[in-house]
C-alpha cells in the first residue's frame, strides 16, 4: 500500500462514521433539531447557526467569522433529508468543509439520539424572567439575515449525557425546550431530577420526587422508565413555569455564570456546582 492510500484511509473511515451517524441518529429527526446560534469550537469562528427549513425537510447551517480586515463574514451549508451536506466555504474561512460537517453531525446526533426519551408535553413553557449572563457571557440577540443568532451552549447537553442516570428526557419540542435526567437518590424512596436548557439565559434546576410504591422494579427496567416518564408528563402538565417549580417542588437553581475566563473548564463553574449536587444527592 502506498503513502497516498495510508493518508486517505482515516478520511474514508471518518466519512463512513458520519454517514452511519446520520442514518442511525439524524435521518427523519429534523423536527427535533434545536434552532439557534451555537458556540464554535474552531479558532476564528465566532458561532455556528442552525435553522430548520420549510417542512423540516432541510437544515441550514451558517458559520460566522471575521476576515483579515475585521469584517464579519459567513459561510453557508445545507443538510438534506438524504444526508447530503452541501456548501463551499470562502477561501479565507478558518476551517474546512469536513471540520464543519463533523461538528454539525455530532451536534445533531447528540440532540436527537435515541438515548433521550421524548415526553408528550412541553417542559416549563410559561414565561419567567431569564437569568443574566455572567462575565464573558452573551445575551440573546434575535435574528440576522434569516438565521437565529440566539446563543446556544451545547456543553449543557453534553454534560447531561455524561451523567450516570436512570433515564434522559426531552419535551415534545425536543431540545428547543428544557431537557432533563432522572437518577436514584440517596434518600430512600426518592428520585433526583435535573433539568436544563441549552439556550443561554436559562438556569438549570434540580428537585426530588417521591418514588411511588407501585413503580416497577428494578428502576433500570424499561417498565420503570416508562412509569417515570408518565409521572414526569403529569408533573409538567401542572408545573409550567420556573417559579412554580421552585415554589411547589422546592427546586434548587444553578445559574450558568462564567468566571472571567470565557473558555475551558475553569470558565464553566456551573458544571462543578451540578457535579457537587449529584455527588451529594444521587445514589
Amino acid at each position: 500500500m502506498n503513502s497516498e492510500s495510508f493518508s486517505s484511509a482515516p478520511k474514508s473511515s471518518e466519512k463512513e462514521r458520519l454517514q452511519e451517524v446520520f442514518e442511525s441518529e439524524i435521518r427523519g429527526n429534523f423536527d427535533k433539531v434545536s434552532e439557534g446560534n451555537y458556540e464554535s469550537p474552531f479558532p476564528g469562528i465566532s458561532s455556528i447557526s442552525v435553522l430548520r427549513g420549510p417542512g423540516n425537510k432541510v437544515l441550514y447551517v451558517k458559520a460566522w467569522y471575521e476576515n483579515e480586515e475585521g469584517k464579519e463574514r459567513s459561510a453557508e451549508w445545507s443538510l438534506s433529508e438524504s444526508g447530503m451536506f452541501s456548501g463551499k466555504p470562502p477561501r479565507d474561512f478558518p476551517a474546512t468543509h469536513e471540520d464543519v460537517k463533523k461538528f454539525v453531525f455530532d451536534l445533531l446526533a447528540g440532540q436527537v439520539g435515541s438515548s433521550w426519551g421524548v415526553l408528550g408535553v412541553d417542559i416549563l413553557p410559561g414565561a419567567d424572567e431569564l437569568e443574566s449572563p455572567g462575565p464573558g457571557g452573551n445575551s440573546p440577540s434575535g435574528k440576522k439575515e434569516g438565521i437565529i443568532r440566539e446563543p446556544i451552549d451545547p456543553e449543557r447537553v453534553q454534560f447531561f449525557e455524561n451523567l450516570p442516570v436512570l433515564l434522559r428526557f426531552v419535551s415534545k419540542e425536543g431540545f428547543n425546550n428544557y431537557f432533563g435526567v432522572v437518577m436514584a437518590a440517596k434518600e430512600a424512596g426518592k428520585l433526583l431530577v435535573l433539568i436544563d436548557s441549552q439556550r443561554v439565559g436559562n438556569a438549570a434546576y434540580y428537585f426530588s420526587l417521591n418514588l411511588p410504591e407501585e413503580i416497577p422494579q428494578p428502576l433500570t427496567s424499561d417498565e420503570a422508565k416508562d412509569y417515570i416518564e408518565q409521572h414526569l408528563e403529569g408533573l409538567f402538565q401542572e408545573v409550567e413555569t420556573k417559579g412554580e417549580l421552585q415554589d411547589r417542588l422546592g427546586a434548587g437553581r444553578v445559574v450558568h455564570f462564567r468566571t472571567r475566563e470565557e473558555k475551558g473548564e475553569t470558565g464553566r463553574v456551573w458544571k462543578e456546582k451540578l457535579r457537587a449536587i449529584v455527588s451529594a444527592q444521587a445514589a
